[in-house]
């Protein structure tokens, strides 16, 4: 192997490793919801988060229906599921509590 083929690789390594960073750091999405939108307090969580703009951090999905959900052993909704750390928050909590409790 020459030089530049070397220095090609290299440069394109160092191009791919730079990439999937920005990609996986991009992710917006950090917590699930689960709910029903039958309940009051689930209704007035999303609308929390709506009004402080941070729905964009957050999937809702319906607890009924989620195997995820039902494989936590929580009762109650809504139900805030922490991506990277595992963490539960079981029941109506700002954005703000939600992150204490959550992290």
């Amino acid at each position: 192997m020459d030089f530049l083929t070397l220095l090609l690789l290299i440069v394109i390594s160092l191009y791919l490793i730079k990439n999937c960073k920005a990609n996986f750091s991009s992710q917006s999405v950090h917590y699930i919801i689960y709910g029903s939108k039958r309940c009051g307090y689930t209704i007035k969580l999303l609308d929390h988060l709506k009004q402080k703009n941070v729905m964009k951090q957050f999937i809702y999905k319906e607890a009924n229906t989620s195997k995820h959900y039902k494989s936590l052993n929580v009762e109650g909704v809504p139900c805030v599921y922490c991506i990277s750390t595992g963490k539960v928050v079981v029941g109506y909590h700002t954005y703000d509590q939600l992150k204490k409790k959550l992290y």
